[in-house]
């Protein structure tokens, strides 16, 4: 709704949030969440940031922890609270070695996650009551036919929730892949590469 502000501090190892005004443009300062403070967990190296569709919950990739976490919003005042989170290697996830980017898809029932050194895309099923992520599944670059996802770096969801694009440093490459909107899965479909 544009009353608030969100930003990953790298450095800073924090999510912060700011009040807009909607007439000025000017931010003012809400607080934070620092990772390892009052039980927070998964902002070491905080890169994106992403807020459920009816922006009841508030996503971030910790590039260094391997890990996506997940926060309740509080939509009056714009704070953060922690909720949970999914680490690279735990309880059968994969794909979160260094995360780079997180896309919801426009339903807010999946989630999608490219890992950039585990060269692949990750998806997960989202509850839209907790706000928690579970995961289901994952492509990675030269397994099954799978290409474009050496170093993948950042990926969107078409507006209609039937295909993925995901942008690959080392591939110098966008790939696509098609979208089941019922299980969330992908299926990878070609991809262009600087050059060819």
């Amino acid at each position: 709704n544009g009353k608030h502000a969100y930003v990953s501090g790298y450095m800073d190892d924090a999510v912060s949030w700011y009040e807009r005004n909607a007439t000025s443009g000017v931010l003012t300062y809400g607080g934070l969440l620092k990772d390892g403070v009052g039980g927070v967990d998964g902002l070491d190296g905080p890169r994106e940031i992403v807020l459920s569709p009816n922006e009841d919950f508030v996503y971030v990739t910790g590039v260094v922890d391997d890990e996506v976490s997940w926060f309740e919003r509080n939509a009056t005042s714009g704070a953060l609270s922690y909720r949970g989170k999914l680490k690279d290697g735990v309880a059968g996830v994969d794909g979160l070695n260094y995360p780079f980017d997180i896309a919801l898809s426009p339903n807010g029932e999946h989630a999608y996650v490219v890992g950039q050194h585990d060269h692949s895309i990750s998806w997960f099923d989202r509850n839209s009551t907790s706000g928690a992520l579970t995961y289901l599944g994952i492509l990675k670059d030269g397994v099954g036919g799978v290409n474009g996802l050496q170093e993948a770096r950042a990926i969107v969801i078409s507006p209609d929730g039937q295909h993925v694009y995901v942008s690959a440093r080392v591939d110098d490459s966008v790939s696509w892949f098609a979208r089941n909107a019922n299980t969330g899965a992908l299926t990878f479909q070609g991809l262009l590469q600087n050059g060819v």
